[in-house]
């Protein structure tokens, strides 16, 4: 199903007209998507995996911004996440963050026994300025930044917030195509596109 078919529908469940100014788009596209993530979250529709290459003396890892919560549990009902040393498979179980830091064990070990898992520190805003112009197709504007770090330094993500703050408008990252280029949706704004030397601020997720 599509945004349009799902936008009417949304509509029709408030007793909208099509030409209806009560709801406006982003707030149409907001509720949408928290019920995509409610929704994935209570039914476990939508799974996937990471995975992290531990290195020595090293005790924290980033999560992708797109995770929901844990999904693997035992026969105990106990989340575990799977470990190989490159000969064996170890399970490790989940434990509380304060337990952790109470037991204040600063020891390195061959396999570790527990892992938890902690909001991040707030991540650093991306700036820049628009250098092509973009006009918006079916709701999606291309950022394009010739100096982007998009995928490598920035660490930009689908679902970060994004300010274009010529025009005023805001929106979300729909897809990152590369270090330079971006998909958003925008709203709120006098054009709701990109235009060259428009700037940009983007909200990293934690």
């Amino acid at each position: 199903m599509d945004g349009d078919t799902l936008s009417r529908d949304l509509q029709q469940l408030l007793n909208e007209t099509s030409g209806s100014l009560y709801l406006d788009a982003k707030s149409s596209y907001d509720y949408l998507y928290w019920a995509a993530t409610d929704t994935v979250m209570r039914t476990n529709a939508i799974v996937t995996t990471q995975s992290i290459t531990t290195v020595a003396e090293t005790a924290s890892y980033n999560l992708e911004p797109d995770f929901l919560k844990l999904y693997l549990t035992d026969d105990q009902n106990r989340f575990f996440i799977k470990y190989y040393d490159g000969t064996s498979y170890y399970f490790i179980y989940l434990d509380s963050y304060d337990s952790i830091v109470l037991a204040n064990n600063t020891t390195s070990v061959t396999i570790p026994h527990r892992f938890t898992i902690r909001q991040t520190t707030e991540p650093t805003q991306v700036t820049g300025t628009s250098t092509t112009g973009a006009t918006a197709t079916y709701g999606e504007s291309i950022l394009t930044d010739t100096a982007g770090l998009f995928t490598t330094t920035d660490d930009v993500s689908v679902g970060d917030i994004v300010h274009n703050a010529t025009d005023g408008s805001q929106g979300v990252v729909e897809a990152v195509t590369d270090a330079t280029h971006l998909y958003t949706a925008m709203f709120g704004g006098t054009d709701n596109d990109w235009t060259s030397a428009d700037v940009y601020r983007i909200n990293p997720q934690t």
